[in-house]
């Protein structure tokens, strides 16, 4: 087959074609460097002086948004924030003994850091609370996915972020709270 034939017949599905790749390639670089400041961001904020330590001997459990360990609507956080009920842990969310908050002035919606779990460890936002009955324990819940049923551990270290600006720009980007 000759090209001129090619052209003349497919003149416009190949401009569509070709408009198509040109618009394909732009996203392809567009995401790139989205996900380029995203890991910026993340970086200078896991790093950096922007976080005080409240308290390094938390206790920290996992829990599952299951009726049996959570309030009748298990799809809804203490904060109203709406699960996934397929993938929970995804939204990297804790649940804070009730007291925390005000003697360590932490507020639903914050981004906190963890350490001393390994595997939780990293960006993790409050969004729900644990029962009264843990009333005065430094304690805190990771919400996780269904196939996790147990983890357990002791002298965890709690950071927030000084600078509440910080804050925000967290939460506006919920890619940052893909797991380590």
């Amino acid at each position: 087959i000759h090209i001129n034939y090619i052209l003349k017949t497919y003149k416009e599905e190949l401009i569509v074609l070709l408009s198509l790749l040109f618009i394909f390639s732009i996203c392809i670089f567009q995401y790139n460097d989205i996900k380029n400041k995203e890991n910026k961001i993340k970086k200078v904020l896991l790093t950096k002086g922007n976080w005080k330590l409240v308290s390094s001997s938390v206790e920290a459990t996992v829990y599952n948004a299951t009726p049996a360990q959570c309030k009748a609507d298990i799809s809804t956080t203490a904060s109203n924030f709406i699960l996934d009920l397929k993938e929970p842990e995804k939204h990297r969310i804790i649940a804070i003994e009730r007291t925390m908050m005000d003697k360590y002035g932490l507020h639903m919606g914050d981004v906190v850091k963890v350490e001393g779990t390994d595997k939780y460890d990293g960006l993790w936002r409050i969004e729900d609370k644990m029962n009264a009955r843990f009333k005065g324990m430094d304690k805190i819940d990771f919400l996780v996915d269904y196939n996790t049923i147990y983890g357990y551990w002791k002298n965890v270290k709690l950071y927030k972020l000084i600078n509440s600006q910080d804050n925000k720009k967290l939460l506006s980007n919920n890619k940052l709270f893909k797991p380590s």
